[in-house]
């Protein structure tokens, strides 16, 4: 069973590192993960620094920023990873990671509560890459749900 479906991975190699972008979908395969997932701040958070573990010495950038995106909650967490001082490998660099994760579903509203949404899936955007320019770049990138309007995965104000 796996709880976590990566949907598309995308990567690239070149003169300033390496890069990568992965799409991934939480369903109610695992209905502990995603009840984790919804809770979309402390998931990036705990999520990323897990990731970049593998990179060397993680560490947050910029503490979870709630926002919405198209009516859905949504959050995004940056950090970075230095090479471990116990790394002798030549040429290691800094590795700089974005993780924005949101509902794929508006939840619905009743008795003036916020409920989550039926059949609710949580949609996350890793970004990882060594040049800290193409993270700016990567989180400007814009989605559309269904026939709707255009928006950006992560609205400029969130990053600092």
């Amino acid at each position: 069973m796996q709880c976590v479906r990566s949907i598309l991975t995308a990567g690239a190699q070149g003169n300033l590192g390496s890069s990568a972008f992965v799409v991934s979908v939480i369903d109610s395969t695992c209905p502990g993960i995603l009840k984790q997932a919804e809770q979309q701040g402390s998931f990036t958070r705990d999520q990323i620094l897990r990731q970049l573990k593998g990179y060397g010495m993680a560490s947050l950038t910029q503490e979870p920023f709630r926002y919405s995106i198209d009516g859905r909650p949504a959050a995004v967490t940056l950090a970075m990873a230095r090479p471990d001082d116990t790394t002798d490998a030549p040429g290691r660099k800094s590795t700089f990671a974005a993780k924005a994760c949101f509902l794929s579903n508006i939840p619905v509203k009743t008795s003036g509560k916020q409920n989550a949404a039926t059949n609710n899936e949580v949609i996350c955007l890793d970004y990882t890459t060594q040049n800290r320019e193409l993270l700016t770049r990567l989180l400007s990138f814009t989605v559309k749900f269904g026939d709707g309007e255009m928006h950006p995965v992560v609205p400029g104000n969130a990053l600092r």
